[in-house]
């Protein structure tokens, strides 16, 4: 860059820190969930129906653990995972009258 100077953002010299998110374990999870949802106007037929899943908050409390060797660490063997969530169900549907109209609803199912 020519007539500009740049300034270190620190005087430090220590290698900088840097956290980064590491995915510790990929799981498939099946819940099965039921609902009654309340349609605006009666429905006579369902054309689509879109489902989301929202996590808003998960915790994994270990349960089991094993002592590494020669170290002060433990290894978890087991543990349960607790989530919460919601499920947006998009739901488009037509009424019994003939004039074409898709009506849309859209239903927060919590579990």
């Amino acid at each position: 860059m020519v007539g500009q100077t740049q300034t270190p953002l620190s005087d430090e010299t220590a290698a900088p820190i840097v956290q980064i998110p590491v995915v510790l374990a990929e799981k498939t999870i099946q819940i099965v969930v039921e609902s009654n949802i309340s349609l605006d106007t009666p429905a006579i037929e369902i054309k689509r129906i879109l489902k989301n899943v929202f996590l808003t908050q998960c915790k994994l409390v270990p349960l089991a653990f094993t002592p590494i060797p020669d170290t002060n660490y433990r290894l978890v063997t087991r543990a349960k995972l607790f989530l919460q969530r919601y499920i947006r169900k998009n739901i488009e549907y037509t009424n019994d009258q003939c004039n074409g109209v898709i009506y849309n609803h859209i239903s927060n199912v919590p579990k």
